[in-house]
C-alpha cells in the first residue's frame, strides 16, 4: 500500500477537521480521511473475492459484489421488482425476504405479484404495540385500499375504516359517519431521551403561564392598528375548518408514532478544482435497471471533455488531468439517476430509458445528476461544470447535433437542478443566471402539448401509443419545468419566472397508464380513462368542495401543493399594492390622494386571512389522504408528507423577511446583494409582528416546521429538495423561539380573565358543545413529533398556557433555546448524505455563533 503523508488539520474556519494534503479535502475523523486517502489517492486494492479472484479498494464493495456468487440469487435478481414499502419510499431494495430495510424496521415485506410470486415475510420477533393502538390491516393495492371509499365521480368522501390511518400521523380523516367507533387513546406518549428515558436538559423545568406567554411590542413601537388587534386577539372558538375565521379549527383523532429510521451518511464538502477522476467501486452495484449509450453519444461527451474540460477555454478553468470516465460507467450513473432521482420529477418514460435513441446532452445531465448519489462530491460538482459547459457549447456551435426539444430541456432543467442544490455557490450563481432560459423550452413544449397528436393521423396502435409517449412526455417535462421554478421560489427566496396560468393543460395520467410498456394494454388503460383535468380546476374543487379525487398521482399532489403556493402569492401581490385598498369612483377627488405610502400588514387584511385559511384547509383535505396511504404502508411517511408539511411553513410565515433577517444578523452576503438598514428595521418588525399579533399561525407554522424534523430524520429519501427545506423550517422555529423567548422579551402579556357572560363556559343542559377536553389544560406538547391532532389545535387556540419542546433543545420559550434550535438544524443538516446542506449549513452556523444575535438576545 502507498504511504502518505500524515494528515494536517483544516484551516481556523473549520475545526476539529482534518485536511488530505493532496486533495485538500477536509473529514470530521480520522477513519475518514484514511479511506480517502486509500481509495481516492492510492492504486491498492487488497480486498480479492475468493471466487472470482477480483479485486476492492474497500471491504464494504467486496462485501456488496460477494453477493452475487450466492447460490439462491434475491427475488430481485429473479426478475421482481422491489418490495411494496422500498418501492413506496423511492429507495434502493436489497431483495431479500425480508429485504435489508424492512427487517431493520420490522416492517411487514411484501413483493409484488408480477415478475415474482407474492411473498410476505413477517419478522419473528416484531415490536410489540401498545394496547391503546388501534389494530393496523396489512398492507394492501391502492385499489382494493380505496374500495369502499370512493363514490361514482372518484372523490373520496368521510364513511373510510378509521383503521386504516396509522398512529403516527396527527392530521386525521374528515368527519367520521356514526356507524364507525373511533374512541379516541386516552393517553398522549411524549417523547424523552433515548439515552437516559428522560428529560436531561435543565430548561425543562416547570415555568408560569405569565412566562412563556409572547411578548407584546417594546416601547418606541407604532401603536397597533384596531384590525392588528383582532389578528391578536383572535376567538379561542373553533370552526370545522380554517376558512371559518377561527384561530383553530376542531380536531380529528389523535394518533402517535414511535417509528426509527436510519441516517445518511454525511455529504462531504468540496471547494477545490475540478477533476472527473472516478475512484473504484464508488458506483454501487446493486443498481435495479439500465440505461444504455450509444458510442456516437459517447464520442462526443469525450470530444467536448478534451475540448472544454483538458484545454484552455473560455468557459472555465482547466480540470484537473485525469481521463474522462468510461461509458459503462456513465450508463452505471445515469441508471442510478433513474433510480433515485427520477421518481421524484417522472417525466421520463421507460422507453426513453431503455433505448439509446437520445441527444447526448441528456445522457451527460442525467449522468451528472446520479453523480450526487455516490457521495463523491468532487466528481458531482465537476459533473454539473461539465454539463453546464457542453449545454453552452451546444447553443453557439452550430455544428452540434441537434435533438428533440423534450431532450434538451430536460438536460437544462437537471443541470439547474445539480447546479443550485450540489452545494456549490459558483454553480449554483450559474444555474440561477440560467433559470431564465428555460422559458423558451417551456414555450415550445407548451406548443407541442396542444398539438393533440394522439387524436389524429394515426390508425394502428402502435404508432398512436408513442404518439402518446411524445405527447405526455412534453406534459410531465413542461410540469416539472413548473415545479421547479416554484421550489427555486421558496428554497432561493427568488421570484417566480411562471404564474398558476402558465400550465393550463391537462393533468399527468395516472401511473399505470404511463407504465405501460406495449401498445395493447396502453390502449385498453386510454380507453377506460376518466377525462383529463386541468391544474387550475383541480384547485377549484378542492377550495370550493373541500375534495380532492383520489385517483390521482402523487406527483399530481404535489403539483396541487405548489399551485395552492401560486395562489396564495397572487393574493398576497394584489392586497401588497396601496391601490387595492382604494375603491375607484366617478366623482373627481380633491386634494392629496388618501392612499397609504405603506403596504398594509397582510395579516390584518380579512380577504388575505381567508385565502391563507383556506389555503390550511385544502393542504389537509390533502394531508388526511396521506395518511391513509401512510395506514397501508404501516407508518412509512411518503415523500408528499414532506411537501404538505412545509407548505404550512412556506403559507403560513414571512420566509422573505426571516431569511434577510438571517443574512443580516451573519453578513453572510456572498451570493446576494446587502440590504439596506431600513430593510432590516422593517424585516425585523415583519417578523416580530408575525410572532406576536399572529400568534395561532405562527404556532401552527412551528409545529409543522418541527415536524419537518421528524420527517427528514426518520423518513428521508435523500431528494435535493430537503435540505432546503429543513434548512427554512430551521429559521422559522428559530424567529418563532427568539421573539417569544423569555430572555429577549421582559414584558409579556397576563391572561385575560374570563368574562362570566361567555356562553362558551356555560353549564347544564342547554350548554354548547365543548370541543376540548383534559387536554387544552395540557402544558407541554413536542414540536418535532407528530403529535395528537387534538394537542395541536390547542396549542393553535392557547399556545400561551402551553411550553413547546424540542428534542436536544429544551423548551422553545427558554432563554438559550434559539441557538441550539440552529444547533440541531445544522446537524441534520451535515448528515443530508447525497444532497448537503450546502449554503444552508454555512447560514445557520454563522448565526449560531453570531456576537452580533447574542447581542440583539440580551
Amino acid at each position: 500500500m502507498e504511504s502518505h503523508p500524515d494528515p494536517i488539520p483544516a484551516s481556523e474556519s473549520t475545526p476539529h477537521a482534518l485536511q488530505c494534503r493532496i486533495c485538500h479535502r477536509t473529514f470530521g475523523r480520522v477513519g475518514h480521511l484514511k479511506r480517502h486517502e486509500r481509495t481516492a489517492h492510492s492504486s491498492s486494492r487488497p480486498y480479492a473475492c475468493p471466487k472470482c479472484s477480483r479485486t476492492f479498494s474497500r471491504r464494504d464493495a467486496l462485501t456488496r459484489h460477494e453477493q452475487s456468487h450466492l447460490d439462491t440469487p434475491t427475488l430481485l435478481q429473479q426478475g421482481s421488482r422491489a418490495c411494496t414499502l422500498c418501492a413506496n419510499a423511492k429507495t434502493r431494495c436489497s431483495g431479500g425476504l425480508p429485504c435489508k430495510r424492512c427487517h431493520e424496521r420490522g416492517f411487514g415485506c411484501v413483493y409484488p405479484s408480477s415478475g415474482a410470486p407474492e411473498v410476505m415475510q413477517t419478522p419473528q420477533n416484531e415490536p410489540a404495540r401498545n394496547d391503546l393502538t388501534m389494530p393496523l390491516a396489512p398492507p394492501l393495492p391502492l385499489e382494493d385500499f380505496m374500495t369502499g371509499m370512493t363514490g361514482v365521480d372518484g372523490y373520496l368522501y368521510h364513511d373510510w375504516d378509521a383503521g386504516f390511518f396509522h398512529e403516527t400521523n396527527w392530521l386525521e380523516a374528515p368527519t367520521i359517519g356514526s356507524d364507525v367507533n373511533l374512541s379516541p387513546l386516552s393517553s398522549i406518549f411524549l417523547s424523552y431521551s433515548e439515552a437516559t428515558g428522560s428529560f436531561e436538559d435543565a430548561s425543562l423545568t416547570h415555568a408560569s403561564a405569565e412566562e412563556v406567554q409572547p411578548p407584546v411590542e417594546a416601547e418606541g413601537e407604532e401603536e397597533r392598528t384596531a384590525s392588528e388587534e383582532d389578528v391578536a386577539a383572535e376567538t379561542t372558538r373553533s370552526g370545522e375548518y380554517y376558512v371559518d375565521g377561527e384561530s383553530a379549527r376542531l380536531p380529528r383523532v389523535r394518533r402517535r408514532v414511535e417509528r426509527k429510521a436510519s441516517t445518511a451518511p454525511a455529504q462531504p464538502t468540496w471547494a477545490g478544482a475540478f477533476t472527473l477522476h472516478l475512484p473504484d467501486d464508488i458506483i454501487p452495484t446493486d443498481i435495479a435497471g439500465s440505461y444504455p449509450i450509444s458510442d456516437n453519444n459517447y464520442r462526443w461527451i469525450l470530444g467536448f471533455y478534451n475540448r472544454l474540460c483538458r484545454l484552455d477555454s473560455p468557459l472555465g478553468v482547466t480540470f484537473a488531468d485525469h481521463d474522462l470516465p468510461s461509458k459503462s460507467a456513465f450508463e452505471a450513473l445515469a441508471a442510478l439517476c433513474c433510480e433515485k432521482f427520477v421518481p421524484h420529477l417522472p417525466f421520463l418514460h421507460s422507453t426513453t430509458i431503455s433505448n439509446s435513441d437520445r441527444h447526448y446532452l441528456l445522457d451527460l445531465a442525467l449522468a451528472a445528476i446520479g453523480s450526487q448519489y455516490t457521495g463523491n462530491a468532487s466528481l458531482s460538482v465537476s459533473m454539473h461544470e461539465f454539463t453546464r459547459r457542453c449545454l453552452l457549447m451546444s447553443e453557439e456551435d452550430p455544428s452540434t447535433p441537434t435533438g428533440p426539444e423534450t431532450d434538451l430541456a430536460a438536460a437544462l432543467l437537471l443541470n439547474i437542478i445539480g447546479g443550485t442544490y450540489c452545494g456549490d455557490l459558483r454553480l449554483r450563481r450559474y444555474a440561477l443566471q440560467t433559470r431564465s432560459k428555460l422559458t423558451f423550452h417551456f414555450d415550445r413544449l407548451r406548443g407541442q402539448i396542444e398539438q393533440s397528436l394522439v387524436e389524429s393521423n394515426f390508425s394502428d396502435s402502435t404508432s398512436k401509443w408513442r404518439a402518446w409517449i411524445v405527447q405526455e412526455s412534453c406534459t410531465r417535462l413542461a410540469f416539472s419545468i413548473w415545479l421547479v421554478d416554484t421550489m427555486l421560489v421558496t428554497h432561493c427566496d427568488s421570484s417566480p419566472t411562471f404564474r398558476l396560468e402558465s400550465v393550463p393543460f391537462s393533468l399527468p395520467c395516472a401511473d399505470a397508464l404511463w407504465q405501460c410498456e406495449n401498445a395493447d394494454t396502453w390502449e385498453k388503460l386510454y380507453k377506460a380513462q376518466q377525462s383529463p383535468t386541468t391544474l387550475m380546476d383541480t384547485l377549484q374543487k378542492l377550495y370550493y368542495n373541500k375534495r380532492f379525487s383520489i385517483k390521482h398521482t402523487e406527483f399530481v399532489r404535489v403539483l396541487t401543493i405548489h399551485g395552492l403556493f401560486h395562489r396564495l402569492w397572487e393574493v398576497e401581490r394584489y392586497y401588497s399594492g396601496t391601490l387595492s385598498h382604494w375603491e375607484p369612483s366617478s366623482a373627481r377627488q380633491s386634494g392629496a390622494p388618501p392612499f397609504a405610502k405603506v403596504s398594509p400588514w397582510l395579516p390584518a387584511v380579512a380577504a388575505f386571512k381567508t385565502w391563507q385559511n383556506s389555503s390550511c384547509d385544502a393542504l389537509d383535505v390533502l394531508h388526511w389522504q396521506a395518511n391513509s396511504t401512510i395506514g397501508q404502508m404501516r407508518g412509512l411517511e411518503h415523500p408528499t408528507v414532506l411537501h404538505l408539511h412545509f407548505a404550512r411553513v412556506v403559507l403560513l410565515c414571512p420566509t422573505h423577511d426571516i431569511i434577510a433577517l438571517a443574512r443580516h444578523l451573519t453578513s453572510t452576503n456572498t451570493s446576494h446583494t446587502a440590504i439596506s438598514r431600513d430593510e432590516v428595521n422593517k424585516a425585523t418588525n415583519l417578523v416580530r409582528r408575525w410572532a406576536v399579533h399572529h400568534q395561532p399561525k405562527a404556532r401552527l407554522a412551528a409545529i409543522h416546521a418541527g415536524t419537518t424534523f421528524w420527517h427528514i430524520r426518520r423518513h428521508g429519501t435523500d431528494a435535493f429538495h430537503e435540505a432546503p427545506a429543513l434548512g427554512l423550517a430551521t429559521l422559522v422555529l428559530w424567529a418563532f423561539s427568539f421573539f417569544t423567548s423569555r430572555k429577549s422579551n421582559s414584558v409579556r402579556t397576563t391572561p385575560a380573565l374570563p368574562n362570566p357572560a361567555d356562553p362558551s363556559l356555560a353549564v347544564g343542559p342547554d350548554a354548547p358543545d365543548k370541543h376540548l377536553d383534559s387536554t387544552e389544560s395540557g402544558d407541554i406538547i413536542l414540536l418535532d413529533r407528530p403529535t395528537d391532532d387534538e394537542l395541536v389545535q390547542a396549542f393553535v387556540r392557547n399556545g400561551t398556557a402551553m411550553r413547546p419542546f424540542m428534542s436536544g433543545v429544551g423548551e422553545v420559550f427558554a432563554p438559550g433555546a434559539p441557538p441550539r434550535i440552529l444547533g440541531k438544524g445544522v446537524d441534520l443538516l451535515r448528515h443530508q448524505g447525497c444532497w448537503g446542506g450546502g449554503e444552508w449549513t454555512t447560514l445557520l452556523e454563522s448565526m449560531q455563533f453570531s456576537r452580533r444575535l447574542d447581542a440583539r438576545s440580551h
